[in-house]
């Protein structure tokens, strides 16, 4: 669909990743794919791959739908992670909430506290 070639595509993703194992690894894999062997068991063997991602990789390259199966793993990714960010944000609202309340609660006491101690001089 998008007219850029595998080789070219691995070629870009390594100009952008900073974290050296996986720069590495990618490394490898582009040299071994520009030679023609065949990259998918080095592929799939990666830490960052999830399970599901191996098994789009697997199906696309055996039914030679690659591109195909690329863009279904990349779909279904980005609904894991949206889905994962929304957890996140469920748990960390309240616990926002709470700490800004909590935040709230001692500059109002820090404030008020020096009124009432000086309201208890001036009846003394």
């Amino acid at each position: 669909k998008s007219g850029v070639s595998l080789t070219r595509s691995l070629e870009c993703s390594l100009g952008v990743i900073e974290y050296l194992p996986y720069l590495k690894k990618l490394e490898a894999i582009s040299g071994e794919l520009k030679n023609g062997e065949p990259v998918l068991d080095d592929l799939c063997s990666q830490v960052w791959m999830t399970p599901m991602v191996r098994q789009f990789l697997k199906v696309g390259v055996r039914g030679g739908n690659l591109e195909i199966m690329i863009e279904q793993a990349s779909d279904f990714c980005e609904e894991e992670l949206m889905h994962d960010l929304k957890k996140i944000h469920i748990i960390l609202t309240p616990m926002l909430i709470l700490f800004v309340g909590i935040v709230v609660g001692i500059v109002v006491m820090e404030l008020f506290l020096p009124l009432f101690q000086a309201q208890n001089m001036i009846n003394i």
